[in-house]
């Protein structure tokens, strides 16, 4: 069954964030089971590939640290420890 784009971007959202079983979505959205995994599946790929992966997502420098990590207390200490074993 064809979903529109405006669709298939909140059941992968929804679902990338809860984490809920596929029962739940197919509750949620009226969709079958295979179609909700069919468009997540889809959704993933889209999302993993060019040109929106190379556009978007890259690694950080070597030793850059943001500062909302490096001042925030609940973090810094997880990432120091990180830093602190590669050497840097």
């Amino acid at each position: 069954k064809f979903i529109s784009l405006e669709e298939q971007l909140p059941i992968f959202l929804y679902s990338s964030i809860t984490g809920l079983t596929v029962r739940h979505f197919w509750e949620c959205f009226q969709q079958s089971n295979d179609t909700i995994s069919w468009y997540f599946h889809k959704m993933t790929i889209v999302f993993s590939s060019a040109p929106f992966y190379t556009k978007y997502v890259h690694m950080p420098a070597d030793n850059e640290i943001h500062t909302k990590i490096h001042t925030n207390p609940c973090f810094w200490p997880f990432f120091y420890r990180y830093y602190w074993c590669l050497g840097w």
